[in-house]
């Protein structure tokens, strides 16, 4: 017996230690798994906050490439002399182009360009002109025609 005795208290000092080590594993290895839990949602977290911005930027890609902007003004009068119309197509162009190049061609309001420039006066060498918009084309090259018409001298 002294034997299987033996052997016994071996197997209860095994059980015992391995019941010891499952009570103090938690306890030694707890706070590392828990920090490594943290750090795992928080890049669960970035990855779904890069995915949504990734997705966001794509869409803002997406949608700039289907929308042209305005790259040039070009304008063409009539109604005046050569010297006067260039004069008179210099300022329009000049005026337009601050205001309408690099913007979205759908953001381009046919009605403001008509409404801000249509009946306006326009002085070139101390003669008043006055200005007639006929058309315009908005597109990657916005181009407005019109007529000045001379309304008197200054």
């Amino acid at each position: 017996m002294s034997g299987r005795a033996s052997a016994l208290r071996l197997l209860a000092v095994f059980a015992l230690g391995v019941a010891c080590g499952l009570w103090v594993t938690p306890l030694l290895v707890g706070p590392r798994m828990q920090q490594l839990r943290l750090e795992r949602d928080e890049a669960a977290a970035r990855v779904e906050a890069l995915e949504a911005e990734v997705t966001r930027l794509r869409e803002l890609a997406r949608q700039h490439r289907q929308v042209p902007t305005v790259n040039r003004v070009r304008v063409e009068l009539t109604g005046a002399d050569r010297r006067t119309l260039l004069e008179a197509e210099r300022r329009l162009t000049q005026q337009l182009s601050e205001r309408q190049v690099g913007r979205p061609v759908d953001q381009v309001s046919a009605m403001m360009v008509y409404g801000m420039l249509q009946g306006t006066d326009w002085t070139i060498d101390g003669v008043r002109y006055n200005l007639d918009i006929r058309f315009m084309v908005i597109g990657p090259e916005l181009t407005l025609y019109g007529q000045l018409t001379p309304v008197g001298q200054e």
